[in-house]
């Protein structure tokens, strides 16, 4: 609750502030081939059943899609390889691969707009959403997300207590 009401009076200081949030997700995708209304009809002949329907299931291609997005469109994305999962080490990759991605194609949110820091570093003037996920709350990648001075939006806690 007390995450909630924090980006709640962020947003009442400034309006601008959702525009400055990029969101993290990751999400499986299965492959399969789905049949569409138009390719499932068929001719019948009066007086003839219509053949049984059959079950799609998943294919054997299972990828995990990690997406970066903002308020104008998707930042950076990266499929993993078939069936693998994410860890803390390729997570902090991504990570890497995110923040390049930002300097490619959001100049004026990495560059332009910054902001400095108290050791006279440059801080990007956007806020990461990332969930609370083991491999994103992991040492190594708070480490790094510190040393390059990216800030975080906080998540709030999904468990009810």
């Amino acid at each position: 609750m007390n995450v909630s009401r924090a980006n709640l009076r962020r947003f009442r200081q400034d309006p601008t502030f959702l525009g400055h949030v990029i969101t993290m997700h990751k999400s499986w995708i299965f492959a399969f081939d789905p049949e569409n209304k138009q390719q499932s009809y068929e001719w019948l002949l009066a007086g003839e059943d219509h053949p049984q329907k059959v079950c799609h299931e998943a294919s054997v291609l299972k990828t995990m899609l990690i997406i970066f997005w903002d308020s104008q469109g998707v930042v950076h994305c990266k499929f993993m390889p078939n069936g693998q999962g994410i860890g803390a080490a390729q997570y902090l990759q991504i990570l890497k691969n995110f923040r390049a991605s930002v300097c490619q194609r959001c100049h004026d949110l990495w560059f332009d707009r910054c902001l400095r820091t108290r050791g006279g570093r440059a801080r990007p003037n956007y806020v990461l959403h990332q969930d609370n996920a083991p491999a994103h709350q992991s040492n190594l990648v708070h480490r790094h997300l510190e040393q390059v001075a990216m800030p975080l939006l906080p998540h709030p806690c999904t468990a009810w207590t």
